[in-house]
């Protein structure tokens, strides 16, 4: 009976310490983190915005050799919508960024495992 009463003491004890731990990491302020304060970046986030805005919204000679521009988005929408044919990769372009194809003589099933 003793044992017992030993076994629960023991328990209760451990469980306030358990409670008394959690309740003064609660109570602890939260770490400072390393990097500038949200408020510091502010003036970088409203330079970078109106920056990215002003790309968006002018007209724009980018290389006169190749002859690219930029035009503002609502206008390069309005004119993919008129000529959709416009959204056609050139030759130059095809080979950098569009996918290879497999040729039409490719299997189309998986082909043969070797045993070893």
């Amino acid at each position: 009976m003793r044992r017992l009463a030993l076994a629960i003491l023991a328990a209760a004890l451990l469980v306030a310490i358990a409670i008394v731990a959690l309740w003064q990491h609660r109570r602890r302020p939260p770490a400072e983190h390393e990097g500038p304060s949200l408020a510091a970046l502010a003036p970088e986030l409203a330079a970078e915005r109106s920056r990215a805005a002003d790309l968006l919204s002018r007209y724009q000679l980018v290389d006169a050799e190749k002859r690219r521009f930029r035009i503002p988005i609502e206008r390069a929408m309005a004119v993919i919508v008129d000529s959709p044919d416009l959204l056609v990769p050139t030759p130059a372009a095809s080979s950098v960024s569009a996918p290879a194809t497999a040729p039409a003589s490719a299997p189309t099933s998986a082909p043969e495992r070797r045993e070893r």
